[in-house]
Protein backbone atom coordinates (compact mmCIF):
# COMPACT_ATOMS: atom_id res chain seq x y z
CA UNK A 1 0.00 0.00 0.00
CA UNK A 2 1.25 3.30 -1.05
CA UNK A 3 1.74 6.59 1.58
CA UNK A 4 3.08 9.72 1.71
CA UNK A 5 5.14 8.30 4.02
CA UNK A 6 6.10 5.27 1.70
CA UNK A 7 7.48 8.50 -0.84
CA UNK A 8 9.64 10.14 1.62
CA UNK A 9 11.16 6.84 2.53
CA UNK A 10 11.55 6.44 -1.50
CA UNK A 11 13.13 9.71 -1.86
CA UNK A 12 15.47 9.40 1.27
CA UNK A 13 17.76 6.88 -0.71
CA UNK A 14 17.53 9.31 -3.89
CA UNK A 15 18.63 12.11 -1.43
CA UNK A 16 20.97 10.35 -0.22
CA UNK A 17 22.61 9.08 -3.52
CA UNK A 18 22.14 12.34 -5.24
CA UNK A 19 24.39 13.87 -2.51
CA UNK A 20 27.45 11.30 -2.60
CA UNK A 21 27.21 12.06 -6.66
CA UNK A 22 26.93 15.62 -6.08
CA UNK A 23 24.12 15.69 -8.07
CA UNK A 24 23.01 19.52 -7.43
CA UNK A 25 19.88 19.44 -9.98
CA UNK A 26 18.20 16.28 -8.26
CA UNK A 27 18.99 17.54 -4.89
CA UNK A 28 17.16 20.58 -5.25
CA UNK A 29 14.20 19.35 -6.68
CA UNK A 30 14.05 16.83 -3.81
CA UNK A 31 14.62 19.79 -1.46
CA UNK A 32 11.98 21.98 -3.12
CA UNK A 33 9.55 19.19 -2.57
CA UNK A 34 10.22 18.61 1.05
CA UNK A 35 10.12 22.23 1.69
CA UNK A 36 6.62 22.28 -0.23
CA UNK A 37 5.18 19.24 2.26
CA UNK A 38 6.83 21.16 5.23
CA UNK A 39 4.58 24.38 4.70
CA UNK A 40 1.47 22.13 4.30
CA UNK A 41 1.57 22.40 8.31
CA UNK A 42 -1.16 23.78 8.67
CA UNK A 43 -3.77 22.60 5.66
CA UNK A 44 -2.59 18.86 5.57
CA UNK A 45 -0.66 17.61 8.56
CA UNK A 46 -0.20 13.90 7.32
CA UNK A 47 2.38 15.50 4.37
CA UNK A 48 3.89 17.95 7.16
CA UNK A 49 4.21 14.72 9.52
CA UNK A 50 5.04 12.56 6.51
CA UNK A 51 8.30 14.90 5.57
CA UNK A 52 9.43 15.23 9.05
CA UNK A 53 9.55 12.16 10.52
CA UNK A 54 10.80 9.84 7.23
CA UNK A 55 12.43 12.39 5.10
CA UNK A 56 14.02 15.33 7.39
CA UNK A 57 14.57 13.20 10.89
CA UNK A 58 16.84 10.67 8.76
CA UNK A 59 19.07 12.65 6.77
CA UNK A 60 21.39 12.98 9.78
CA UNK A 61 21.70 8.90 9.56
CA UNK A 62 24.20 9.43 6.63
CA UNK A 63 27.21 11.76 6.63
CA UNK A 64 27.26 13.02 3.23
CA UNK A 65 23.37 14.66 3.80
CA UNK A 66 24.31 15.45 7.47
CA UNK A 67 27.11 17.65 6.36
CA UNK A 68 24.87 18.89 3.63
CA UNK A 69 22.31 20.22 6.32
CA UNK A 70 23.14 23.93 6.47
CA UNK A 71 23.19 24.41 2.72
CA UNK A 72 19.73 22.66 1.95
CA UNK A 73 17.42 23.05 4.74
CA UNK A 74 16.30 26.86 5.67
CA UNK A 75 16.13 28.16 8.62
CA UNK A 76 12.69 28.41 9.26
CA UNK A 77 12.76 24.60 8.71
CA UNK A 78 15.32 23.75 10.84
CA UNK A 79 14.06 25.37 13.68
CA UNK A 80 10.93 23.47 13.39
CA UNK A 81 12.93 20.28 12.90
CA UNK A 82 16.18 20.52 14.71
CA UNK A 83 15.20 18.61 18.02
CA UNK A 84 14.46 15.14 16.05
CA UNK A 85 18.23 14.78 15.05
CA UNK A 86 19.57 15.02 18.50
CA UNK A 87 17.98 11.10 19.84
CA UNK A 88 19.71 9.97 16.41
CA UNK A 89 22.97 11.63 16.77
CA UNK A 90 25.54 11.54 19.75
CA UNK A 91 25.72 14.75 21.75
CA UNK A 92 29.01 15.52 20.30
CA UNK A 93 27.72 15.27 16.81
CA UNK A 94 24.66 17.33 17.62
CA UNK A 95 26.38 19.85 18.82
CA UNK A 96 28.49 20.29 15.85
CA UNK A 97 25.82 20.23 13.11
CA UNK A 98 24.20 23.02 15.22
CA UNK A 99 27.40 25.24 14.86
CA UNK A 100 27.73 24.38 11.24
CA UNK A 101 24.27 25.23 10.65
CA UNK A 102 24.51 28.77 12.84
CA UNK A 103 27.67 29.39 11.64
CA UNK A 104 26.48 29.36 7.71
CA UNK A 105 22.93 31.16 8.57
CA UNK A 106 24.18 33.09 11.59
CA UNK A 107 21.39 31.75 13.55
CA UNK A 108 21.72 30.69 17.70
CA UNK A 109 20.07 27.45 17.76
CA UNK A 110 21.21 25.61 20.79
Amino acid sequence: MFSVYQLFFDMLPMAQAAHQAQNRDLLERIYQYAEWCWKQKNRADDVYNAVCVAFYEHLVDEAESCAAIPQWIKPEIFADIHDVFEPRMTQDNYHELLARYNAVHRTRFE
